[in-house]
């Protein structure tokens, strides 16, 4: 049994007994690993662009056994409907409508106006550059990022393989940030494909030094290592994909790869 695409020996996880019972927790967890692994690997040579997509999830009325006061049909229609409209949905016509556009089950709601994407104040941009480094010690490696990111910034680096997580924080210096040494439990480093991310906190968590330069939500940074979350808002965000072999690295930009494909 082989792991593609590195050919490397398939590690077997056998199910085990609790109480005299089988232990399904986690199954199926190391398919998923070399899958997302494999999709990462895929994107970073520039073979393909692979997306997970979710399976859709319907929630169902279910009969349990009755504890206590139990509602009727007609009184749990009418708590889902009050409750639909307290975040502003209107029935009309056996029809649902949000700000006057019809929706159905499983459709994304607009975003309330304070979580949305703002645009930089004028002259306040800061369009984030950045390049990655590294040095590799007795098997060890260490990541130097050179940016424009302001000094005194939290920054983290996590490090991820087949079977391996790592986190070290920084903060950024005078245009450099620099990593702890990464290991594998002190020893060299395995032969294999990583991601190396590095990336900011929310706004809320920022020192109040940083938090006057990106401004509120952060919405002064820009440019491809700026990620947008409606609800901590924009973040510095990049990732690197590794390939070490016999203490010898290739680096490949991610955020390049994405735009390119």
């Amino acid at each position: 049994m082989v792991n593609y695409p590195n050919l490397k020996k398939a590690t077997v996880h056998q199910t085990k007994l609790i109480d005299g019972k089988l232990n399904t927790r986690h199954r199926g967890m190391n398919l998923e690993e070399d899958l997302n692994l494999t999709n990462k690997y895929y994107l970073a040579n520039g073979i393909a662009n692979i997306h997970k997509k979710p399976t859709p999830i319907q929630i169902v009325r279910v009969d349990y056994p009755k504890r206590g006061f139990q509602f009727s049909d007609a009184t749990i229609d009418q708590l889902n409907s009050n409750y639909l409209s307290s975040w502003g949905f209107i029935q009309k016509y056996g029809r649902w409508y949000y700000k006057n556009h019809y929706v159905e089950m499983g459709d994304l709601l607009p975003l309330p106006e304070e979580l949305e994407p703002k645009q930089p104040i004028n002259g306040k941009e800061l369009k984030i550059e950045a390049s990655l480094s590294w040095k590799m010690n007795d098997g060890k490696i260490r990541f130097q990022v050179s940016s424009n990111i302001p000094e005194e910034t939290p920054l983290m680096f996590t490090l991820r393989g087949k079977e391996y997580t790592a986190q070290c924080k920084s903060v950024a210096g005078n245009r450099i940030s620099i990593s702890e040494w990464f290991s594998d439990r002190g020893n060299p480093m395995k032969n294999g494909f990583y991601t190396i991310d590095v990336s900011c906190p929310i706004y809320s968590v920022l020192p109040e030094k940083i938090k006057k330069i990106f401004g509120e939500r952060n919405r002064n940074i820009c440019g491809q290592y700026v990620k947008f979350e409606p609800v901590g808002g924009n973040t510095i965000h990049f990732s690197y994909g590794l390939v070490l072999k016999n203490s010898k690295v290739q680096v490949i930009d991610m955020q390049q790869r994405i735009s390119a494909l």
